[in-house]
């Protein structure tokens, strides 16, 4: 009897302490993680493309000028037989993580795949700098390159074309309306998988939903509103004028919906937009989205211009 009743308090008891688990995984958290935990967690996974490099002709480490500093980029020649048109690239990572050498997989793919000399950005990440500092270095490139490419690395005069995925997408989103407005020439922009609503309003992965929150709280000032077209280009209400865009998507992303308003909104203003679509794709950069961008890049890169 004493046996029979020990093994029933023992269900019962396992019972409880699985309840009381449940409930805890329920309704409390473990706490916020620090953005230099975010970013930990993060780069454990970079280079997030691959190890694979392309051989390049050159490689070239530089500092490009901007408010008493130098912001660094890489250059990537794959050949140097002729002058090639110049693509500025700014990496994804949450805004608080990723690298020049974390997306070498992608940047040296899309120079030899677009026939491009790839200008790979190293901007200020945040939470040490803030919005809008990452998004003005990045400018401060384009513009650089614009005046300094063709002597500096042999490139091919004229307009560049800006490119990034994920939260470097979002810096080149918010790029595309600052040169409309600064009459600045761009050639084009290729987003990939960009995050054009810092709302995450129609993100619905809570898991989700709770990362863009850190992210865009140890990016962005507290006092600039989540629905801020200089931050989420998507409220921008006009959206004409701008340098040609090319979205490459994944049907599978958390931000698919999001994106393929965006999308939308450069239909209705009759911009001149292309959208690439990846089947079965997440969040994520495949050889076939590269493969897209850089057919569209040798196109824009290298039609003239109409008289």
């Amino acid at each position: 009897m004493r046996s029979r009743l020990a093994i029933l308090l023992a269900v019962v008891a396992s019972i409880g302490v699985g309840a009381v688990g449940v409930f805890a995984l329920r309704h409390f958290h473990p706490p916020r993680p620090t953005a230099l935990e975010l970013r930990e967690r993060i780069n454990k996974n970079a280079p997030f493309f691959g190890p694979v490099v392309v051989q390049m002709a050159a490689i070239k480490d530089f500092a490009v000028p901007f408010a008493g500093r130098g912001v660094p980029v890489r250059v990537y020649v794959p050949r140097v037989d002729e002058p090639l048109p110049v693509v500025v690239f700014v990496h994804g990572g949450g805004f608080i993580a990723g690298s020049i050498a974390s997306h070498e997989g992608l940047t040296t793919k899309l120079a030899q795949r677009a026939d491009v000399i790839v200008v790979s950005v190293g901007y200020s990440l945040a939470p040490e700098a803030k919005w809008p500092a990452a998004r003005d270095e990045c400018l401060a490139v384009v513009q650089w390159m614009r005046e300094h490419a063709a002597k500096e690395f042999g490139a091919k005069p004229g307009p560049i074309a800006l490119s990034g995925d994920s939260a470097g997408a979002a810096y080149c989103a918010q790029m595309l309306f600052i040169a409309r407005e600064q009459r600045l020439p761009l050639a084009g922009a290729v987003l990939f998988v960009p995050v054009v609503d810092m709302t995450a309003a129609t993100v619905t992965h809570a898991g989700t939903r709770q990362m863009i929150e850190w992210f865009v709280a140890d990016t962005f000032p507290a006092d600039v509103l989540r629905t801020d077209p200089a931050i989420s280009p998507l409220f921008e209400p006009d959206f004409t004028g701008l340098a040609p865009v090319m979205l490459v998507l994944g049907d599978g992303d958390a931000w698919h919906t999001e994106q393929l308003a965006f999308a939308g909104k450069l239909a209705s203003a009759r911009a001149d937009a292309t959208t690439f679509v990846d089947k079965g794709v997440g969040h994520a950069v495949t050889d076939a989205g590269i493969d897209a961008a850089a057919a569209w890049l040798n196109a824009r890169l290298r039609t003239p211009a109409p008289e």
